[in-house]
């Protein structure tokens, strides 16, 4: 599969019968807190770049400070570590309760193989499954987080079908927590344009942080028609468009635009993944997936009515066909027809 669009994702599990019999591995003698004493001595890591992660989340988004300064009042202590859940078939999830009512240890793990906004996101899911658990002072163990979302949780979990389980509140918080981190960078660094000393992008409205992005976008406009032909009716657009390297789908998908829509000014700012994974495609062919995603824009940024999450949803169960192979999210036939065409273009145009 070239690309898509995603949308969004299988979540969590719930705890299973026996964790509490394995015990949390972590404990605050060596787990790394934040520097700042007191800010995070509940939600740990033994990782830096988690904390760092967390850090970033508690500056950038009110959701996930909120989500922090609540469980720093409480009597649980969460760890968080990059990990994979039910073998990388969901991207996070909370493994472990333990504890008395005294204190309680919660422990998470995040797949880490996805953008940077969407980790964010991700680990506040999955903090508010754990401000749910520190709500409920009687639940300190397997069997208590499974009685309790047998009761707060929806759908098979609910149904006690399943104990893979979700709250609408976690999913309502991710979403929130992704929006504010979006409208921080439309603020900050993404309404930033490349310093003088980096390469140039084709247009001001098709930009990137990364400079070797800048040079992907540079060797497209120059080689293939319709590759400039996108970007340069995005340049008579109100969007703004940015591509930077990622993971999308945990890697399953090569490319994708991200399913948020930050407004300032009059302008709609998207944002787009490509994958780094040089094993995956080459080089013609990823300049193919950023035409692919570029068209996908263009779908957006023609539909002016397409302002957020719903309405972006709205406009591809019109125009798109939902992806196949458990991925969640749409395609349409004019993104495949550009990608097919750019990469035709490409091989008949080789680099020199």
């Amino acid at each position: 599969m070239w690309a898509s669009l995603v949308l969004t994702f299988a979540i969590l599990a719930g705890g299973r019968e026996g964790e509490a019999a394995r015990g949390v591995t972590l404990h605050a003698s060596n787990a790394v807190t934040d520097d700042a004493p007191g800010l995070f001595t509940r939600v740990r890591s033994t990782e830096r770049f988690m904390i760092a992660l967390i850090r970033e989340g508690y500056d950038s988004s009110p959701a996930f400070r909120d989500l922090v300064d609540t469980l720093q009042q409480s009597n649980v202590i969460v760890f968080v570590q990059p990990a994979s859940c039910a073998r990388g078939r969901i991207r996070s999830c909370l493994v472990s309760v333990t504890g008395s009512q005294r204190e309680r240890h919660i422990r998470i793990n995040v797949d880490t193989h996805t953008s940077h906004e969407w980790l964010i996101a991700t680990v506040a899911h999955e903090l508010q499954h754990a401000v749910e658990i520190a709500e409920h002072s009687d639940v300190i163990d397997a069997s208590a987080t499974l009685k309790l979302y047998r009761q707060i949780a929806f759908g098979r979990c609910r149904e006690g079908l399943s104990e893979e389980c979700e709250t609408t509140r976690a999913l309502a918080t991710e979403r929130q927590v992704l929006e504010e981190l979006y409208r921080h960078l439309t603020r900050g660094a993404l309404t930033a344009l490349p310093a003088a000393d980096t390469t140039a992008p084709p247009s001001p409205r098709v930009r990137s942080t990364d400079a070797r992005m800048l040079d992907l976008l540079s060797e497209g406009f120059a080689r293939s028609v319709t590759f400039r032909e996108l970007v340069d009716a995005i340049a008579q657009s109100t969007g703004i468009v940015y591509i930077e390297f990622g993971y999308c789908a945990f890697g399953h998908v090569n490319g994708c635009l991200l399913p948020f829509i930050a407004s300032s000014h009059g302008d709609r700012y998207l944002r787009i993944l490509v994958t780094p994974d040089k094993n995956r495609v080459t080089h013609d062919q990823r300049l193919a997936v950023i035409a692919h995603e570029l068209r996908h824009a263009l779908e957006v940024i023609e539909h002016e009515e397409v302002v957020d999450l719903t309405t972006l949803e709205a406009m591809y169960r019109r125009i798109g066909v939902p992806l196949t192979g458990g991925l969640s999210g749409y395609e349409t036939s004019a993104a495949r027809a550009t990608s097919e065409t750019v990469l035709s273009e490409l091989l008949s145009n080789p680099a020199r």
